[in-house]
């Protein structure tokens, strides 16, 4: 985290953002400089100030470095190609699709091989229902806004561009048209008008109670396609937490789906072990982090699991309950000592006391090295990976063997190993800030599964369902704020900052979500469902599902018999874990 003066406290992730941003737009960093500071509130002036560290010293640091931004590096390739391919134009086809050109240096690409003599760019979903009025009204938010800016680096208007060779024709043109009648552009009021049923068959709409609701039901959608013959289901969603709902329902039946995003590494189970060891270390063995590195289904401290947690019951129950023993280990020896003679202590002693010796042997080599205020990150990876399999260690099986097991172990092994032999470029830090260090790195990395997964069942990201199609799609997480994602400037630059660094605003992603809903909604097959209250507040629908209502207007309900049909459905998930009889017992006695 990053404090500017006396200021707010921001994460230093969202510098790395603005630096990505300025650079994927092509904004020299330079012209953070040429902002004038005067124009803007005191604290902005001091948030301009802070930002030299992006336009002076960053640069420094990867000129002596001999390094470059990744976002920097992609331009630099695509510029280079298309530098290629312009002073040696290739003698065989090259096709571009799927893109939108959001980006400038993708942009000029596209450009290039559409000048080539066989070259040629395939657009993804062009609207051929707007008129000229229309399409220059379009704003940032619309789904087309994308493609209007590709088609003018293009020099090209919507009637320059060729249809592709086989139409689309029945249910899906009809889909089409209905959704460029309901997202028609600002300014343009939507009145009810009957929609032909073929636009809406094929198209169930589920608005579920709550996210858990929201998450059986598509488990069951999805389960239903594995009863047809070699038909195919994908659930696409930008709410991850609602992906890994859907992947644990779908396990009642013994279903592992392919989730293309894969598992955050940080939540592991080998990684949440060693998150907790150094949460622990870091509050002084305070009891709640304490007994939930004691309670992970990996800790056994050389004993018997069972025998373990037995252990870790007594001393919650007789020394962590009440005042707060002393700082660690010797605050937990001190509290034991003081107790001694209680009669129900006496029984347990032994076996307390072994469990305190042995946790402080295995926590020993994190602590000293956390300890030291000019630590190596090397050393500080050494000592965690040491402390984590000495707790990992059972009375019958060595610590390595069970917290480096399986593919969320080898990820693991491999950071820590990568931490190790690396950790020289990190310099000295103190030892004190390693869990949060530890943490932040393990955030921006996936585990994906390699085997095991279902062949024709599938979690997709937007971005991903763009050139892929299953049987039956299902949209998920259509809420403001999930799906489309909510518009922030950040907390770094105004808007007027941002209009001023010619950065485009924040409502350019929706537009980007807006075409892909679009495209993965047209599917011939598709659940658009949505959770109506998430943690105990109430959502607001996505606004794409209130366009959709606008245009259906009051007889919705009589012209969308598969909209409506997605009751059943809530029905079914209300009724899959009801029981038939519920036994009472009779009161503890």
């Amino acid at each position: 985290a990053v404090v500017v003066g006396a200021q707010v406290v921001v994460s230093a992730g969202g510098g790395v953002e603005l630096l990505d941003s300025l650079q994927i737009e092509d904004v020299g960093i330079d012209k953070l400089a040429d902002i004038v500071p005067e124009r803007f509130a005191q604290h902005w002036q001091i948030t301009l100030t802070f930002l030299e560290i992006l336009s002076q010293a960053w640069p420094q640091i990867l000129d002596s470095r001999g390094a470059v931004d990744p976002a920097a590096r992609r331009n630099l390739l695509l510029r280079a190609q298309a530098k290629l391919w312009r002073e040696h134009p290739p003698s065989h086809p090259i096709v571009a699709a799927g893109s939108t050109g959001s980006i400038p240096a993708t942009r000029e690409l596209l450009t290039t091989i559409a000048a080539l003599e066989q070259g040629a760019v395939v657009l993804p979903g062009l609207d051929r229902h707007l008129n000229d009025r229309q399409w220059q009204a379009l704003d940032q938010t619309h789904p087309q806004f994308g493609l209007r800016e590709l088609l003018a680096a293009l020099n090209c208007q919507p009637q320059d561009v060729a249809d592709w060779p086989s139409p689309i024709t029945g249910g899906v043109a009809a889909r089409v048209a209905m959704w460029s009648q309901a997202l028609r552009p600002a300014g343009d009021d939507i009145v009810p008008d009957a929609v032909p049923k073929a636009a809406l068959a094929g198209m169930t709409r589920l608005d579920c109670p709550t996210p858990q609701h929201e998450a059986l039901a598509i488990a069951m959608v999805l389960r239903g396609v594995l009863e047809q013959p070699a038909q195919s289901g994908a659930l696409i969603t930008a709410d991850r937490d609602l992906a890994r709902r859907v992947a644990s329902e779908l396990q009642r039946w013994d279903i592992a789906i392919d989730d293309s995003a894969g598992v955050a590494l940080c939540d592991t189970p080998p990684v949440v072990l060693l998150r907790l060891i150094g949460a622990a270390l870091d509050s002084q063995l305070a009891p709640a982090p304490l007994l939930a590195l004691l309670q992970h289904p990996l800790c056994a401290l050389g004993l018997e699991r069972i025998e373990l947690l037995d252990r870790a019951r007594l001393l919650d129950e007789l020394l962590l309950r009440g005042p707060r023993p002393g700082a660690g280990i010797d605050g937990l020896r001190q509290a034991l000592k003081a107790r001694a003679t209680e009669k129900k202590l006496v029984p347990v002693l032994h076996r307390l006391e072994d469990l305190i010796e042995r946790l402080d042997a295995a926590l020993k080599p994190l602590r000293g090295a956390m300890a030291n205020s000019k630590a190596s990150v090397s050393d500080l990876a050494t000592a965690l990976a040491q402390s984590g399999e000495a707790i990992a260690g059972t009375d019958t099986s060595p610590g390595k063997q069970a917290l480096w097991r399986g593919q969320a172990g080898e990820a693991t092994m491999t950071l820590v190993m990568q931490l190790i032999a690396d950790g020289a470029d990190y310099g000295p830090i103190d030892g004190a800030g390693w869990p949060g260090l530890f943490d932040e790195l393990t955030r921006s990395q996936m585990v994906r599964s390699r085997y095991g997964l279902h062949p024709r069942l599938f979690i997709w990201g937007p971005l991903e369902a763009r050139l892929q199609r299953a049987d039956v799609m299902v949209l998920g997480g259509l809420n403001e704020g999930s799906w489309p994602p909510l518009v922030d400037t950040g907390p770094w630059l105004t808007r007027p900052m941002r209009e001023e660094l010619g950065l485009p605003l924040p409502e350019r992603r929706i537009g980007l979500a807006a075409h892909d809903f679009v495209q993965a909604a047209c599917a011939p097959v598709v659940f658009l469902t949505r959770a109506e209250r998430a943690e105990g507040a109430p959502t607001v629908k996505a606004r794409w599902l209130a366009r959709l209502d606008a245009l259906l207007g009051d007889d919705g309900d009589e012209t969308a018999p598969d909209i409506i049909a997605g009751k059943q459905w809530l029905r079914w998930v209300e009724q899959l874990d009801q029981p038939k009889e519920i036994l009472v017992g009779r009161p503890p006695r």
